[in-house]
């Protein structure tokens, strides 16, 4: 993917939505483009919370310089100009937005002001760069009052030609009125409609293309987005997935790395995976850390409360999932992640996700596909149970290979081998298995 820096301002967040962009913005997978004061940026986001404030910004935004604009709203038409994310607001939806954001300031008019010296996008850093929803309702305030003002005028010129006394010769006037009642206003909405009636049509038609083809019908079934039926929808469950979510974790889970030529050096080096700095190893340290000692631990440097409970076996964690998904590909650096003892706390609160769960996740999309060091693709194992896939993220083939191990030791090439499918998903169910400890130890 192509670089671009740029900046990018955040308006009228607040809450989850706004700790998720901006742990989104301040790891890698932002590409370039860092949080600035909504004033001075490249690009908005802008949360709209319905036409009316949709309405009030496009009269706020035709006072300000163009440029991109992201709205994120709940199923209302915008204008084409604007790039649309529809909530609930995932981490693709969002990387293809910023895509669309990348595109139009890549083939932009160069702008005369200095970009590179002091407060440039080459030195502008992520910080308390989000516009609060009180300034933004001033704003959004300011355009009201415009408006209503644009409106008084437009009505008192109505009036005052409506006040005039048409001449015996010149019935036109009259007529004038229904000429001006079939104007574009009463077809807009069609026409907008109809516009997002064909922009919708390819993504129905890409739908299927979500669910990864499976060379047995078992196979298929086992991609299928149907939810779980122990998950917990009333916001007890620190990992709750709405189906479409569930479709796309479980297309990316397992990445995209090609089978590799794992009797050369190279193939192995490509194939191993560094898990330092990544929120996968002092997840691990905490549960052990916690079990050891038989209190909680708490990790601390992320955003929210992630905190290991060793009488529940649970996390509990007080933010939205998509953090923890979003967590789980982010590099953090040396020291920015530490454990910290809680004696303090006896009962957890909610939200709360099992052990089992929480791991086996950010086990596959920390790793999606490559092995940790000290993970052998080469070993004879043998699974002590289950995958519970009722709970535990589905995965492409899962209930095959967890057939297959449970049934004999076998090593990750063997059934590759066997069941004829590519590594990457045979060495992410390996890697998922073995941090959450389903396989036999000797």
């Amino acid at each position: 993917m192509s670089t671009i820096s740029a900046s990018v301002g955040l308006v009228g967040f607040e809450g989850k939505e706004r700790d998720t962009l901006e742990v989104f913005f301040s790891s890698s997978e932002a590409h370039g483009l860092v949080l600035d004061v909504p004033e001075k940026s490249d690009a908005l986001i802008v949360n709209i919370d319905g036409p009316d404030s949709l309405h009030s910004f496009l009269r706020w935004s035709e006072r300000q310089e163009a440029r991109p604009v992201v709205v994120v709203v709940d199923g209302i038409q915008v204008p084409d100009t604007l790039i649309r994310l529809d909530r609930p607001l995932t981490m693709l939806a969002l990387k293809q937005a910023l895509k669309s954001v990348r595109n139009q300031l890549r083939y932009a008019s160069p702008k005369t002001d200095d970009k590179q010296g002091p407060g440039g996008a080459a030195d502008k850093k992520v910080a308390t760069t989000v516009l609060d929803p009180q300034a933004f309702r001033s704003l959004i305030n300011e355009a009201v009052a415009a408006d209503a003002a644009e409106k008084a005028r437009k009505l008192q010129q109505v009036e005052a030609v409506a006040k005039k006394e048409p001449a015996a010769n010149e019935p036109a006037p009259k007529q004038a009125a229904p000429k001006k009642a079939p104007v574009a206003a009463p077809a807009r909405p069609q026409a907008v409609a109809a516009r997002a009636a064909v922009d919708s049509e390819p993504a129905r038609a890409a739908a299927p293309a979500l669910v990864l083809e499976e060379p047995h019908d078992q196979a298929k079934a086992e991609v299928e987005p149907s939810a779980p039926e122990p998950v917990a929808t009333d916001g007890t469950h620190a990992l709750t997935w709405s189906p479409a979510q569930q479709v796309e974790l479980i297309k990316h889970c397992c990445g995209s790395l090609p089978d590799l030529d794992l009797s050369l050096e190279s193939g192995r080096r490509r194939l191993t995976i560094n898990l330092e700095g990544r929120l996968l190893v002092p997840v691990q340290d905490a549960v052990k850390q916690a079990c050891a000692n038989q209190q909680p631990v708490q990790i601390c440097g992320v955003p929210g409360a992630l905190i290991y409970f060793p009488a529940q076996d649970s996390f509990s964690y007080d933010l939205d999932p998509e953090l923890l998904l979003q967590m789980s590909g982010t590099r953090f650096a040396f020291g920015e992640l530490s454990l910290m003892p809680r004696p303090d706390l006896e009962q957890p609160q909610s939200p709360m996700v099992p052990r089992d769960e929480l791991v086996w996740m950010l086990a596959l999309m920390t790793t999606q596909g490559r092995v940790p060091e000290g993970v052998s693709v080469d070993k004879p194992l043998q699974l002590g149970a289950m995958p519970d896939f009722t709970r535990l993220l589905a995965m492409p083939h899962g209930k095959s290979i967890a057939t297959l191990w449970m049934a004999a030791p076998q090593s990750a090439l063997g059934i590759v081998r066997t069941l004829g499918i590519a590594q990457r998903f045979v060495f992410s169910f390996l890697v998922a298995a073995d941090a959450t400890g389903l396989f036999e130890r000797k």
